[in-house]
């Protein structure tokens, strides 16, 4: 998910934190690094698609 304001982005870790605030710390930090690494991937995968088949390329040589 792309963000336009902090504000936004602090809801958002507020809600997954409400989720997981249960958990013992460590896996709480697990699961979300994941989720906001998620988000990023998603974001990052609609903003620039060319982006991610250039650095699979590159990988390839």
């Amino acid at each position: 998910m792309k963000y336009t304001t902090v504000a936004e982005m602090l809801r958002e870790s507020a809600i997954i934190y409400q989720q997981v605030k249960h958990l013992p710390q460590d896996e709480r930090r697990r699961v979300m690094r994941e989720k906001l690494l998620e988000d990023e991937d998603q974001s990052l995968s609609q903003s620039s698609p060319r982006r991610r088949s250039t650095s699979a390329a590159a990988n390839n040589r």
